[in-house]
């Protein structure tokens, strides 16, 4: 009878936490429609910039113009971009060069037609990433709310990414995929894709290191495989087209400049705060430290980097995950994902596709264990899922659940 009662108070209070967090949710999904419809569909706002800086590009390539010939002053796209899309010469176009044939291909029909076209893309990705990541995490939450969850959390990041129009909402979908076929034991597929979505968001070829951080040590070898199938595919127009195959490194090498650090800023990645906490540490002691990226910044956050994902693979191990972090495949997958995105170069909002499932999953698997303390973190990581409008916030979450799995492995923390 007193374990009847007790079962009923926590099924109570863990009704309560659900109820909580739904109208967080729910009151967060609104705030967040009611800037929607000012901006774009009262204001004066229009979507897709970044499919526009691409279309563009295509446009150039087809008339034989090198769409990297920027410079001060200068862009190739200019007239395009203006016609089009009403931007400033300010926009570049920094990706890669299969991007740029693949999008002379769009280039060749009216920009109404690829924006339509891109709406229906934008439809499938998000279908495809909820039925995916339902069954990937095994989540037992209902489609509306799931819908919901992907949709508006963190501030709407999946919104965001849709209206920026970036090509990383493509490259997430199709890694999304890959790991689906992952977890259906088809780890070529799964590699195959993720060169699939590098040829379009090379950063993204980081999520390569998701099965090694599960699987035995062989699949280092099939990393080597196919990293240099990238490399290969990239050195193509090395060898074919110089002139382009050297503008797509000058791109590389500009979004690493203070050019445009001070245009466009420097993301919300690991990188972006090693570029800008000097700055902000010394600011206090009244001494000015230029922000900003150099190669200092670049080797840490090599350095960082490679610490947290070789950590994560320590006690991703299967041998370790029950006996010491006490989670179950899908939260270690989970992990894996955010801690790689974490660690992506130059991380932007539409970047945070693929980590949105993944820290739900933990969050919520985390709510629901028996520990108080465990139950705990696991509500405050959905809060500020759900409620929290910051673009710092998801990094600060994926590095407290870093950090916790960090003490519960290391350390032997009981909680």
């Amino acid at each position: 009878m007193i374990n009847l009662k007790l079962n009923k108070k926590k099924f109570n209070l863990l009704l309560n936490k659900d109820l909580f967090l739904k109208i967080c949710l729910l009151i967060s999904s609104f705030n967040i429609c009611l800037w929607f419809f000012k901006k774009f569909i009262f204001g004066d706002r229009e979507p897709f910039w970044d499919m526009i800086i691409n279309y563009c590009a295509g446009q150039a390539y087809i008339n034989n113009i090198n769409p990297y010939e920027y410079g001060i002053g200068i862009n190739p796209l200019r007239e395009c971009l203006s016609d089009f899309g009403n931007m400033n010469d300010g926009f570049v176009y920094v990706s890669t060069v299969i991007l740029v044939k693949l999008s002379s291909l769009f280039s060749l029909f009216d920009i109404e037609v690829i924006k339509n076209f891109w709406y229906l893309i934008s439809i499938f990705s998000l279908i495809v990433i909820i039925f995916t990541s339902k069954n990937i995490y095994k989540e037992k939450i209902n489609y509306y709310w799931y819908s919901l969850i992907l949709f508006f959390s963190f501030g709407g990041i999946y919104l965001f990414s849709y209206l920026t129009g970036n090509i990383s909402l493509l490259a997430a979908t199709i890694i999304s995929i890959g790991i689906y076929f992952y977890k259906k034991g088809k780890i070529n597929t799964f590699c195959i894709l993720v060169c699939l979505a590098a040829t379009l968001r090379p950063q993204f070829f980081l999520f390569i290191l998701l099965p090694f951080m599960q699987e035995k040590r062989e699949y280092f070898f099939k990393i080597i495989i196919f990293s240099f199938m990238i490399i290969s595919i990239f050195l193509y127009d090395f060898f074919l087209n110089k002139e382009l195959f050297y503008g797509f490194l000058k791109g590389l090498a500009y979004v690493r400049s203070d050019s445009w650090f001070f245009t466009f800023g420097d993301g919300i990645g690991l990188d972006a705060i090693i570029d800008q906490l000097p700055y902000a540490i010394i600011s206090y002691f009244d001494i000015y430290v230029q922000p900003g990226p150099s190669k200092y910044s670049n080797i840490i956050w090599l350095i960082l980097a490679s610490t947290f994902l070789i950590g994560t693979y320590v006690f991703l191990r299967k041998e370790n995950n029950l006996k010491k972090i006490n989670i179950n495949e899908e939260c270690s997958l989970a992990l894996g994902v955010i801690v790689i995105t974490a660690c992506l170069p130059r991380l932007q909002m539409y970047d945070l596709i693929l980590a949105i499932p993944a820290t739900y999953c933990l969050g919520n698997n985390l709510m629901l264990k028996k520990e108080k303390l465990v139950s705990l973190f696991g509500f405050i990581i959905l809060i500020f899922m759900f409620a929290v409008h910051d673009l710092n916030a998801p990094i600060f979450i994926f590095f407290t659940i870093f950090l916790y799995f960090y003490l519960k492995n290391f350390k032997k923390i009981n909680i």
